[in-house]
């Protein structure tokens, strides 16, 4: 019975060294990559630390502890606790090896952990299993064994102590981001209105996540954000219609008839400027995404006319790619065809 269970394990650790990324390949890119990178060898590693501790069981109740002068479960008991406790080193140096597996070391100690201790563990249980021709060498390989197990640990820790100065690197790095944007997103004035609230975070990058975030939750924060931006719809001046209509989605104001009264004029601009090219491709593709935008509350319901919505849907489509109009193009669409009216 220990041999099969040695064989076992045998091949568990193969089919191991077969599905760890010792060259650096695998997912690890995001948490779901990384889970499914380990969900494998974990079983694998707990089949074999299952196999390796009965195998140890066994061969304890069998007398093969006996030169330990220790009783039978006692001895049996410290291998138990010595497979587990490889086991749970294995465990640990995939981990660190999936989660990083290109950092220095790592494919190392994974390696002396996951592949090179277990074996000697292995070879171990079986000599004790059928015995050594001669009693030094037999002392020769648990004491080899025990080198095995206590190998990996400092390469280990030099990991983990890595692993922890690059994440303090990377808090330090994030709370000085945070409060770069803290600071950008406080040059909006305290007391500023709600249009500029949104002009305001318009004018930041559009890759300025942080400080945009910031300034869009103090637009939240007014007590009426949708009277804010229907007023807004009604300004005389068209650049700030044309903002509302590009946070309409944020702050969707009801769907009522005084709504669909202000933007339809809007929408109709749009398609017009769109049939005849009056301004820039980039400026027309802002104007359209705002269209969209505007136009979204109309959706399954009789809002703004269906004929009006076919026809921003085709002037969108009839740019292609230019500008990225494409990538409107399906919402455009997916719009006019939901629109009831």
């Amino acid at each position: 019975m220990i041999t099969a269970l040695a064989i076992a394990a045998i091949v568990l650790t193969a089919l191991l060294a077969l599905s760890l990324p010792w060259f650096g390949w695998g997912p690890g890119i995001d948490a779901a990559g990384r889970g499914m990178a380990i969900f494998f060898p974990a079983i694998l590693m707990g089949l074999r630390v299952s196999c390796l501790a009965v195998a140890a069981i066994v061969l304890a109740a069998a007398g093969g502890f006996a030169w330990s002068g220790l009783h039978p479960v006692l001895s049996g008991l410290l291998a138990v606790l010595l497979v587990a406790g490889m086991g749970a080193t294995s465990f640990f140096s995939v981990e660190r090896l999936i989660n990083a597996p290109r950092a220095g070391g790592r494919a190392g100690a994974a390696f002396l952990a996951t592949i090179a201790a277990p074996m000697i563990l292995v070879l171990w249980l079986l000599v004790e299993r059928h015995g050594a021709g001669d009693p030094a060498q037999a002392w020769a390989l648990r004491a080899l064994v025990l080198a095995a197990a206590l190998a990996p640990l400092p390469m280990l820790l030099r990991n983990e102590r890595q692993r922890i100065a690059e994440r303090r690197t990377q808090d330090a790095d994030e709370a000085r981001q945070e409060a770069e944007a803290e600071a950008r997103a406080a040059a909006l004035p305290a007391g500023a209105s709600f249009a500029a609230t949104l002009a305001f975070a318009d004018s930041l990058d559009e890759d300025d996540r942080r400080a945009r975030e910031r300034v869009m939750a103090r637009a939240a924060a007014f007590p009426d954000p949708g009277a804010e931006l229907l007023a807004m719809l009604g300004d005389a001046d068209r650049e700030t219609r044309l903002r509302a209509a590009l946070h309409a989605s944020a702050f969707p104001p009801a769907p009522t008839p005084a709504y669909f009264a202000l933007v339809r004029p809007l929408i109709e601009e749009v398609v017009t400027r769109l049939a005849s090219d009056a301004a820039p491709p980039e400026a027309l593709y802002r104007e359209a995404l705002a269209a969209i935008r505007a136009g979204w509350p109309a959706m399954h319901n009789d809002g703004l006319p269906k004929a009006l919505m076919d026809r921003l849907a085709e002037a969108i489509a009839a740019k292609g790619e230019t500008a990225g109009f494409n990538a409107l193009a399906y919402d455009a669409r997916l719009l006019a065809d939901y629109v009831a009216a």
